[in-house]
């Protein structure tokens, strides 16, 4: 996850932890990034875009009403 996220410039430092935490709040607050629910565990699932200075990531995040559970990131 490390690696992906670095490739689209998104590195674990404090401006990288403040892009992450404004993202995931986000995803939060937009019912329009609800694409449905798993059927293993009862998570909303969600996904998204996650813009970084040198690219993109599709992240799909799980959550428990309002409690993030795992994302899973797509490219990079």
């Amino acid at each position: 996850m490390g690696e992906q996220l670095n490739s689209v410039g998104i590195f674990d430092n404090p401006l990288g932890r403040e892009i992450m935490t404004e993202f995931f709040n986000r995803v939060l607050n937009d019912s329009t990034t609800i694409t449905g629910v798993s059927p293993e565990s009862g998570n909303i699932i969600r996904e998204a875009l996650l813009a970084g200075p040198n690219g993109f990531l599709l992240v799909r995040s799980y959550w428990d009403v309002n409690e993030l559970k795992t994302a899973i990131l797509f490219g990079g």
